[in-house]
């Protein structure tokens, strides 16, 4: 058998592996860890999988996002190039410090963070090459070029977060822009609606509806903004609205965003906000489905609506 130097695999790239230690620079990776599966139940009943120890007992396999083997592992001599070439993989000239992690995913995390130059909080989103990837094949760096594209073309909208960077750090790419205050829509209807809370009265439910039906105006007119410039939201639905503490309106992750000039189906989206598959129509005239979607979310549960949505037709 040839070994890994001779192998041709390791001059082909490949996705990285976050929990594996990379040989060269190729999709060859080593780990530590179970590859039957054995598994056992914690006190709260939970299936952890496992590994066996020297003394025979049964320990978690633990896999996060860092190649750490057991303590008990020793690491084989040949692999010494390869564990300082990881750890020799640090973000230089980098002026971003995250601070905190606000979402995990196969194609990258999002990162609240500060620049350390002027003390800004930013958000940054991380993109992996050839992870991530979606229906059609594209992988989380070419929807991170297409939410650049958006977000260079939308700047000076109100409804926009500021575009700061865009940059590679250590072989991840990274979108870095103003962090907005605030909730997301669908976190803002269920602190608000009067039925979730328990409240019923007539006047609760009318100011309910008056917020909403601000909140909702504001939707239609930063989405008809978009269009003005070209550019079509692609996901929208109320995870991807933020709600300021002045209820004022911003939109984020731009990553299926495209021109209105583009005249195809909807590709993706969250359940409920999403044109029928079957419609053939531009992705700019789908968006009134994502918006009735929203006057939909902000009337549940119960009828407690202060009238019937307008439609968006």
């Amino acid at each position: 058998m040839s070994s890994p130097d001779s192998a041709i695999c390791w001059r082909e790239t490949g996705p990285y592996i976050l929990s594996d230690l990379r040989w060269k620079s190729g999709p060859l990776y080593v780990r530590y860890g179970g590859f039957v599966l054995r598994a056992v139940r914690s006190e709260t009943g939970e299936l952890t999988y496992c590994v066996e120890d020297p003394q025979g007992r049964l320990v978690p396999d633990v896999r996060g996002p860092g190649f750490r083997p057991p303590e008990w592992v020793r690491i084989p001599e040949f692999l010494a190039g390869a564990i300082d070439a990881r750890n020799a993989g640090t973000l230089k000239d980098f002026p971003y410090q995250v601070t905190q992690a606000l979402h995990f995913s196969n194609g990258g995390g999002v990162y609240r963070g500060t620049d350390t130059r002027t003390g800004t909080h930013v958000v940054l989103r991380e993109a992996r090459p050839l992870a991530g990837l979606d229906g059609v094949g594209r992988d989380a760096v070419a929807r991170h070029e297409q939410e650049h594209w958006a977000l260079r073309r939308l700047q000076g909208l109100p409804c926009i977060p500021r575009l700061i960077d865009y940059r590679i750090g250590h072989e991840h790419f990274f979108l870095v822009r103003d962090y907005v205050e605030g909730h997301s829509l669908s976190k803002e209807i269920m602190r608000r609606n009067p039925l979730v809370q328990g409240i019923a009265s007539d006047t609760e439910c009318a100011e309910y509806a008056r917020w909403a039906q601000a909140v909702l105006d504001q939707i239609e007119r930063g989405v008809q903004g978009m269009h003005d410039r070209g550019v079509v939201f692609g996901d929208l639905h109320p995870g991807n609205v933020l709600v300021g503490p002045d209820s004022a309106v911003s939109f984020i992750d731009f990553e299926t965003a495209s021109s209105v000039d583009l005249n195809a189906a909807q590709s993706m989206g969250a359940v409920g906000f999403m044109a029928p598959r079957a419609s053939p129509a531009p992705l700019s005239t789908t968006t009134p489905w994502a918006v009735s979607g929203s006057r939909y979310t902000r009337r549940s549960p119960g009828p407690c609506h202060g009238g019937p949505a307008r439609s968006t037709s």
